[in-house]
């Protein structure tokens, strides 16, 4: 028995050993102006003895994150029933919540650990006591781990909107954190992150978060759009994740202009801190591109050619309720003009209305068509038995006072009846697959006689073309086409159809 005791005394004491302190307290640190610097990742050894005569110890975080603290305590009789007390401390002063480890009886040492969540940069301290008047002395050792939130920090200041802020690149990754706190008595030193951003075109906005919070709660994220002048946009929420464990979400807004916007990440619950996140943004650009603005009225109309389809989008922040172009009909005769209308959104409350008006500005005629939703296209057309040859303007609007953002693309049809043609159908063709990625295929077997098939890019330029005569299906290799949208165009004489593609 006596050598079992000496086995488990020398196992005992062997342990204690290898986890004693790499460096030991200097006396005299009993108060916080004489704290001991310690080093994170360093193992401490000190001793109290004194009732009320604590250890100070000074430590600099060098980064936001949960300070983890480790013990192995014990005293050198049977405890009193005052518990050892270990105290972090803001830089002014002002004490956090205290860690009380499980203390061993006659020198044997006991593990603990504990630790306090949400700090930010900045330098603390660490008060260790024993508030008991009759106190045996008491050996402690203990170690500091910074544990760091999962997403790096933002770039301060950021906290206002008018400071000067970084602008984050389209689908760009960027980081940062709220709420983290560098004195109890706070409700959150950095609560708010403001950045700037600048979407390339109109569309849906696509935010990419991910979110930890280090406190054991979870409360939601809070995310917010403003115009560059501080106008607010509707603000979201997004969950966050558990400390080390982030949560994924995707944010949208509708209806987004090619604007600078600021977007504020932010909590309102200044009890549950520490949060990080990591997002990136992107846009879903509607179905056609935009129209030449400002066209919003009779003066400032944008002159269109009718040989050409004409597309345009509505309704985005910033961009009035009616879209008005102008064109000269060259021939008296028969006229029709084709809408082909879509929205990401789901409300295409009263659709999309074209209406035809004379060179005075007077009502000839109207087109109530429906708008197409979550990128569905939508087409209708109005068509005029005889139509003099004059200058005539066409207004694409919605009575719908709560109007989704939608895109559109009109095409013209008109002839003199007198040269005997009948309406080419150049709209009625067909691309596939779309997207392409290897090859696509142009079917025109609805159409007939001799044309053109052309391939331009977003900014109208042509990157491909062939003259052929109509009716079978032409196969390009769209390999040799750079990731992009792009539009399929045929035409014959005046007459023309366009249809969308997105090369891969």
């Amino acid at each position: 028995m006596k050598k079992l005791l000496t086995l488990i005394w020398a196992l005992t004491i062997g342990t204690t050993a290898m986890m004693r302190a790499q460096i030991s307290e200097t006396e005299s640190n009993d108060l916080l102006t004489t704290a001991n610097d310690l080093p994170l990742n360093t193992t401490l050894e000190g001793q109290t003895c004194t009732y009320d005569n604590p250890d100070w110890y000074r430590v600099i975080l060098p980064e936001d994150g949960f300070l983890k603290i480790s013990t192995l305590t014990a005293g050198e009789g049977v405890n009193p029933n005052a518990p050892y007390i270990f105290t972090l401390f803001s830089p002014t002063g002002n004490p956090w919540n205290s860690f009380s480890p499980t203390t061993g009886n006659n020198g044997v040492m006991i593990a603990d650990t504990s630790g306090w969540c949400c700090l930010k940069a900045d330098t603390y301290y660490i008060k260790v006591q024993r508030d008991y008047a009759f106190a045996y002395c008491y050996d402690y050792t203990f170690s500091l781990e910074l544990i760091p939130p999962v997403f790096q920090n933002d770039v301060e200041p950021n906290s206002m909107i008018t400071d000067e802020l970084v602008t984050i690149g389209f689908n760009t990754q960027a980081e940062g954190h709220v709420s983290f706190i560098n004195d109890p008595q706070n409700s959150g030193t950095d609560s708010y992150d403001y950045f700037k951003i600048v979407p390339p075109i109109n569309g849906m906005l696509r935010m990419f978060i991910e979110s930890e919070a280090q406190s054991t709660g979870s409360n939601d994220l809070k995310i917010k759009l403003h115009n560059e002048d501080g106008s607010v946009w509707y603000q979201q929420s997004t969950p966050i994740g558990d400390f080390q464990s982030p949560n994924s979400d995707t944010l949208y807004w509708d209806c987004t202009p090619n604007d600078t916007l600021i977007v504020l990440f932010f909590t309102d619950n200044f009890y549950d801190r520490g949060y990080s996140y990591r997002m990136r943004y992107d846009m879903v650009s509607p179905f056609f591109e935009n129209d030449i603005e400002p066209n919003n009225s009779s003066a400032t109309a944008q002159i269109i050619d009718i040989a050409t389809p004409v597309m345009g989008n509505q309704y985005y922040y910033g961009d009035g309720s009616e879209d008005i172009f102008k064109f000269a009909k060259p021939d008296t005769g028969f006229f029709k003009v084709r809408v082909t209308s879509s929205t990401n959104s789901s409300d295409g409350n009263l659709g999309t209305k074209v209406q035809l008006l004379d060179n005075n500005y007077s009502y000839i005629a109207q087109l109530n068509a429906p708008l197409g939703i979550i990128g569905e296209l939508a087409i209708d057309s109005l068509t005029i038995a005889y139509l003099a040859a004059d200058t005539f303007y066409i207004k694409v609007f919605s009575d719908y006072a709560y109007a989704a953002c939608r895109s559109y693309l009109l095409e013209f049809f008109y002839y003199d009846p007198g040269i005997g043609l009948d309406e080419f159908a150049l709209g009625n063709f067909q691309i596939f697959p779309n997207p392409a990625n290897d090859k696509l295929t142009i079917d025109t077997r609805q159409l007939s006689g001799e044309g053109t098939v052309q391939i331009m890019n977003i900014f109208g330029e042509v990157v491909w073309v062939k003259n052929l005569i109509f009716g079978g299906q032409i196969q390009i290799d769209a390999s040799e086409f750079a990731g992009c949208i792009y539009f399929v165009k045929t035409t014959s004489g005046n007459r023309s159809g366009v249809r969308k593609v997105m090369m891969e």
